[in-house]
């Protein structure tokens, strides 16, 4: 926060015109930091690129356990008519999300790049589900 008010672009509205454009990028750059680090999802993306890992798109994960709940999360998420029902279906899949999220911080922590391409891949379809979920949230 202290970053994006010191180069905020109005602290340099009264100086020359590089040192504003510097200060408008420099602000662009820091605000976009600042939402990576922000969320989950992208701040793991972010630290396997950093660690040399390629996280392609279309990664596919092998564990069909975890692929039927995710298809059967889906379909009651679109069967979904009543508030209360889709409020249960958001704290199941927020359950799951941060237990993800904690196992992402063990397989960070212990250098486990492996196993955390793995479970950004899970953390992405639970992002999904969730951004689902908020999108019928709003519509009922």
């Amino acid at each position: 926060k202290k970053l994006q008010q010191d180069h905020h672009p109005d602290q340099f509205a009264n100086k020359p015109k590089d040192e504003f454009e510097r200060a408008v990028s420099m602000s662009s750059s820091i605000n976009e930091a600042y939402e990576t680090l922000k969320h989950p999802l992208h701040r793991a993306r972010y630290m396997l690129e950093i660690g040399g890992v390629c996280m392609a798109e279309g990664h596919i994960i092998h564990n069909e356990q975890f692929l039927s709940k995710i298809m059967e999360m889906q379909e009651r998420v679109e069967a979904a008519s009543e508030q209360k029902e889709i409020l249960g279906l958001f704290q199941e899949v927020e359950d799951l999300y941060v237990d993800c999220v904690e196992e992402l911080s063990e397989a960070f922590a212990q250098d486990n790049y492996g196993s955390a391409k793995e479970k950004v891949t899970k953390l992405s379809y639970l992002d999904t589900i969730r951004t689902r979920i908020n999108a019928k949230l709003h519509v009922t």
